[in-house]
């Protein structure tokens, strides 16, 4: 039997799962930051398409597109939501 190996990509993972916990997300420019602020570090597509880069630092990136969303990340709520992603590839594939 041939064995077959698949890569998922959670795209833009972090702000996915703040838009799960607060749909109005949904849509907007939405950036997620270090836990010091200090950086973006998830952006959704609104957000890429604005010009919005990754690591981009928050003092700039909020100058420079005052209209994007900025929240501080919420690693335990990406962990939580990071189990449920593990668990539910675990039902197609006991190798994960």
């Amino acid at each position: 039997m041939a064995r077959i190996i698949a890569l998922v990509d959670c795209d833009s993972f972090f702000v996915t799962c703040e838009q799960a916990v607060e749909p109005k997300l949904k849509g907007q420019p939405v950036c997620v930051l270090s836990n010091n602020e200090g950086c973006v570090i998830s952006r959704s597509r609104e957000a890429k398409k604005m010009g919005v880069k990754m690591g981009m630092p928050y003092f700039m990136a909020k100058k420079e597109f005052p209209k994007a969303i900025y929240i501080k990340a919420e690693h335990e709520r990406y962990r939580w939501f990071s189990k449920r992603v593990m668990d539910c590839l675990r039902e197609f594939s006991p190798d994960v």
